[in-house]
């Protein structure tokens, strides 16, 4: 690498490289438009955020192939045992937040706020293919690759625990869509914790595309759309559902961290896990809490030196990169949910 290149994604990087993904998703969404209204245009839709966020992450890969590798952990071998622990995570977060998803969604219409994700029927074959390849693998790639990957990546210096949450806010923002933002930011938790906790993004991924599967595909159980009523029996039946979603969630978290997990760290070390220490540590000369191997001037890392410096000197608060984009994204969101309300009046 050239000495006078960081080792590591800054916020400032990664916001370009995210505002130049939804730029040519714009570009790409444009040309749909001239596409006939139909099933096969709106998929079409839904693939274009991710392919520009591909296209973004390609252009960052071909500038800096070392940094990417070094931040974005996808050279990195999986274990089968842990790709089927991905199962009932899946299902144990899915479970766990449909209460409070639909919880937050009633009270936003109680402030007059309607907002809904509106698929074409999943039951027709032709929209089944299209809709696991648009909704389902397409996003598993183009938006892990770009939180998970080069956003979770940049914001790794200010700590584990700020990297995993800001990540996570970026993502359900990212959305532009109210009745997502609670499932999407726990979601996200989870996988910015995954990617973190086995330093490979695959499982993530995996997890990812199975979550977006029962999105797609849940409609179709009998029954099921009735529970966004939350009346009496409804309410009964998220409440059990939630519970039990945790009771599976967090045993199937562990299980995937400890099969998957770096074995360089010990059992408390790979389960407590260090996003909730401050500062990263170095140790056998690798810098845990990052994906590095190597400091940013890629000069070989101090074993026992601290790694970043938190929120003091390095966190949210002095990141002007990080706070426009964050802020962006909530006024296109508001923007965007006002302009559907007035289109729904």
């Amino acid at each position: 690498m050239d000495g006078n290149r960081r080792s590591e994604f800054d916020s400032k990087q990664s916001a370009l490289v995210y505002v130049g993904g939804l730029a040519a998703a714009f570009a790409l969404s444009a040309i749909v438009a001239f596409f006939p209204e139909g099933d096969v245009s709106t998929w079409l839709g839904y693939v274009c955020t991710q392919l520009g966020f591909l296209t973004a992450v390609c252009v960052l890969f071909a500038y800096d192939r070392e940094a990417f590798a070094l931040n974005v952990p996808y050279k990195r071998k999986i274990s089968f045992a842990a790709l089927a622990v991905a199962v009932p995570v899946t299902i144990g977060i899915f479970m766990q937040n449909t209460l409070l998803a639909v919880s937050f969604n009633k009270l936003l219409e109680t402030a007059g706020i309607y907002s809904a994700t509106d698929l074409p029927d999943p039951s027709k074959p032709l929209n089944a293919v299209l809709g696991l390849l648009c909704v389902c693998v397409a996003p598993a790639l183009g938006e892990e690759f770009m939180f998970r990957g080069v956003l979770l990546g940049s914001y790794r210096p200010k700590g584990g625990l700020k990297a995993v949450l800001l990540s996570a806010l970026v993502f359900a923002l990212g959305h532009f869509n109210p009745a997502q933002l609670v499932h999407q930011f726990i979601l996200a938790v989870v996988l910015a914790y995954v990617v973190e906790a086995t330093d490979n993004i695959w499982y993530a991924v995996a997890v990812h595309f199975l979550n977006n599967v029962l999105a797609l595909f849940l409609g179709l159980v009998p029954g099921y759309n009735e529970l966004a009523a939350l009346d009496a029996r409804s309410a009964v039946i998220l409440c059990a559902m939630c519970l039990a979603g945790a009771a599976i969630l967090y045993p199937s978290l562990y299980g995937l961290v400890k099969i998957a997990g770096r074995k360089e760290l010990n059992r408390k070390e790979r389960w407590i896990f260090y996003i909730f220490r401050k500062k990263a540590v170095v140790k056998d000369n690798n810098i845990w809490y990052h994906n590095n191997t190597a400091s940013a001037t890629g000069d070989p890392p101090v074993s026992g030196a601290p790694v970043g410096n938190g929120l003091k000197n390095n966190g949210f608060v002095r990141d002007p990169w990080c706070t426009a984009l964050i802020v962006m994204l909530v006024v296109v969101t508001v923007l965007s949910t006002i302009l559907e309300a007035v289109g729904a009046a």
